[in-house]
């Protein structure tokens, strides 16, 4: 079965959202032509409680990206975002969701530091990922989505750790920053990971 994972496809990470990322208006478009050519599309969404670990407004005097220390961990803090119910964690507006099987969440919790597709940090709960890919054999795993250089990487290469086999669709994936892209690439690729363009797929 050809399974395709998508992360952060959601309103927050879009032009005027709360973490947009450079270049996820085009993204869709293209996420869009994906889901014909995969057997199995799954989901894995930010769905944070507003009174998230990680949230600036639930520290006094603190501002989004100032650094601080959650169970001993370093922990740059963020915006609001993807608050669970909220507008800004619904599937991006023009995403095509009818062949969305199954959708994983991440950060659930508000100790639950989101890591990757599979599970949180600081409260280490798992998703629900590793369980849906074991009970239905899948040993190939497709990425697209964002950020990068934050859960996709982390996916990406606990994928890898648990042996199956993955690969990451380069235009199908944004960062942050965008310049990190490459760099990001080259570390999966040298843990054994690979990656094509969409125009590749068929």
């Amino acid at each position: 079965m050809k399974t395709l994972l998508l992360i952060g496809m959601q309103t927050d990470f879009l032009p005027g959202g709360a973490r947009e990322i450079p270049g996820s208006a085009t993204l869709i478009t293209i996420v869009n032509r994906l889901l014909l050519v995969f057997d199995e599309v799954i989901a894995a969404n930010f769905s944070l409680p507003a009174n998230h670990l990680t949230f600036a407004a639930n520290h006094p005097w603190r501002m989004p990206r100032q650094v601080i220390e959650i169970e001993g961990q370093p922990t740059p803090l963020q915006t609001m975002y993807c608050v669970s119910g909220s507008f800004g964690a619904e599937f991006a507006p023009k995403l095509s969701t009818e062949k969305i099987s199954k959708v994983f969440e991440m950060g659930s919790e508000a100790d639950g530091i989101p890591h990757s597709a599979f599970f949180d940090g600081g409260n280490p709960k798992s998703t629900g990922l590793r369980e849906h890919l074991k009970t239905n054999d899948i040993a190939k795993l497709f990425i697209a989505g964002m950020p990068l250089e934050e859960q996709v990487a982390a996916t990406a290469l606990e994928a890898l750790g648990m042996g199956i086999e993955v690969v990451l669709i380069h235009d199908a994936c944004l960062a942050l920053d965008e310049s990190q892209k490459e760099e990001i690439f080259r570390k999966i690729t040298g843990h054994g990971g690979k990656f094509i363009h969409s125009r590749e797929l068929s």
